[in-house]
């Protein structure tokens, strides 16, 4: 195989998966709430950077006379339903219904003839109701403590079941800014958070830490029960916490006194903490570089007889002193 051959081969592979990895559910939008969770525009993102480096690296790496091509096998996945929710304590319950699609497909295909019915543990059931695009809403609201249960039928396929907990609230207190709490080598300023907020050592607790419109970062002074997590993610547990409070830090960029900035930390369900670190990881395995091998890291889901993820968070939002 000629130079230009071998080129054309692995931009061809490298585009298919970049598209089958950009579909993005129509939900997204409609719930920005929701987009932390769905992987296929983060997924997108790096592989158009796999791709763009993946294009230089070639010539380099034929140039100092490799003689074969490694190529990843990237099997598709089963034809299944796939089922999407994340429910918010106080807001309307939504989910949204889809096919897995092939590598090479330039759509996916959305489901509006699903029968979609939400349980609670009392066996109080409603039917949600498609407004088109796979998306089925309920005019119930997600209430915090309280478990559904999601039964999904779908013409010619197995039916599927999943379950969340939507977790109780979690109390922040006082939330204290430090303007200049960290200086990298090039002199630029981080600001540091912190805040306390109740525990429970009896139960296994999970949660995610937000600044809503800023960034976190990881600092060589990060908070130790973040970085025990072992993955740059602002998911976490209490697995290594003791007491019924603990005290958190966070970096941000510079940030003035005067500045309006607030922490908002979610109560998460198990389900929610296990994706997002699959997710983290299924991420990485789409962007080695070249010559690595991809690993092919399977997204967490929690649906049975499908694909997806069905599950919940509380939020709880605190002004920053």
């Amino acid at each position: 195989m000629d130079l230009l051959s071998i080129i054309n081969t692995v931009v061809k592979a490298s585009l298919t998966l970049l598209v089958a990895s950009r579909k993005e559910s129509p939900i997204l939008k409609r719930n920005p709430v929701f987009c932390s969770l769905t992987p296929p525009q983060t997924a997108g993102n790096a592989l158009a950077e796999f791709r763009n480096s993946l294009l230089a690296g070639m010539l380099i790496f034929l140039c100092f006379s490799c003689r074969t091509l490694v190529e990843d096998d990237f099997s598709d996945f089963p034809t299944k339903p796939v089922l999407n929710g994340l429910l918010v304590a106080g807001q309307p319950i939504s989910v949204h219904i889809s096919m897995t699609a092939a590598l090479n497909d330039t759509i996916i295909a959305l489901l509006d003839d699903a029968l979609v019915i939400i349980r609670n543990r009392a066996n109080e059931a409603d039917t949600l109701i498609s407004s088109g695009n796979g998306c089925y809403n309920s005019i119930l609201l997600a209430q915090s403590g309280e478990t559904y249960f999601c039964t999904v039928f779908v013409p010619n396929y197995e039916t599927l079941y999943a379950q969340t907990t939507v977790p109780d609230s979690t109390v922040i207190s006082n939330a204290v800014l430090t303007e200049q709490a960290y200086v990298n080598e090039e002199n630029y300023i981080y600001s540091s958070i912190l805040f306390t907020f109740e525990s429970n050592p009896a139960l296994s607790q999970f949660w995610e830490v937000r600044l809503p419109e800023r960034d976190l970062y990881m600092m060589p002074e990060q908070d130790s029960i973040l970085s025990g997590e072992a993955m740059p993610l602002t998911v976490f547990s209490n697995r290594l916490m003791t007491g019924r409070s603990y005290s958190m830090t966070v970096f941000t960029d510079q940030v003035r006194s005067q500045d309006d900035i607030r922490v908002e930390l979610r109560s998460i369900d198990e389900s929610y903490y296990r994706y997002q670190k699959q997710l983290y990881l299924y991420n990485t395995g789409l962007s080695n570089s070249l010559g690595e091998t991809n690993n092919a890291y399977q997204l967490y889901s929690n649906v049975i007889n499908g694909y997806g993820i069905f599950t919940s968070c509380t939020i709880t939002t605190l002004d920053v002193q």
